[in-house]
């Protein structure tokens, strides 16, 4: 009765156990499935940048200077060369540009609404004409395409993110020199024709 009993739930023991490693593996080979990535589903950077170099957009942009723990952000449209938009750090500065400079929309003074910071791939063309022939990495991150890009710019490190959806580029984020650059964009191709002020 002891052998007849011992073998029962040896042989019960192996059962539970193949059933685990069955159930484990599906569970594995179903979570592996959910983080395959069709890349038709995105726009190419080409196609999203030849849309933001014509530059008609909203954009929400900020500016993080960590050390001085200081944030800056910008909000604002644009369309061919013209830029409206507001500066928000310690106050509002409402500004425009004609594509040659910034002016305060108030008092139509020249001002320099980016300070000393690295405001030069605040321009998507720029980005574009810095990041075509670098190496990147591809990754997922909210349902959007994340293209990395790691180099040096002007003898430093930075590091490029371009966010891309099925439609347009999303956001172009880069670290600088202990500073972090983010600037989104909306609207792509729908602003209507901006007036100087």
């Amino acid at each position: 009765m002891k052998d007849t009993t011992s073998k029962l739930l040896y042989a019960i023991g192996w059962t539970i156990f193949f059933l685990v490693i069955i159930i484990l593996g599906r569970l594995s080979y179903k979570n592996n499935n959910i983080n395959v990535v069709n890349e038709e589903e995105y726009i190419s950077l080409e196609e999203g940048f030849n849309a933001l170099i014509l530059n008609n957009y909203v954009y929400n942009s900020s500016i993080y200077d960590i050390p001085n723990d200081i944030l800056i952000n910008y909000t604002g449209k644009s369309y061919g060369t013209i830029n409206i938009g507001s500066k928000i750090n310690n106050g509002v500065i409402n500004y425009y540009s004609d594509g040659i400079a910034y002016y305060n929309r108030d008092t139509k003074e020249v001002i320099n609404i980016y300070d000393n910071y690295l405001s030069y791939f605040l321009i998507p063309l720029n980005v574009y004409n810095y990041i075509k022939d670098l190496e990147y990495e591809t990754k997922i991150d909210n349902n959007k395409k994340v293209y990395i890009y790691n180099s040096t710019y002007q003898d430093l490190a930075i590091n490029i993110n371009i966010f891309v959806n099925k439609n347009n580029i999303t956001d172009i984020n880069y670290n600088y020199n202990n500073v972090e650059y983010k600037c989104n964009y909306s609207d792509i191709g729908k602003v209507e024709e901006l007036v100087l002020p």
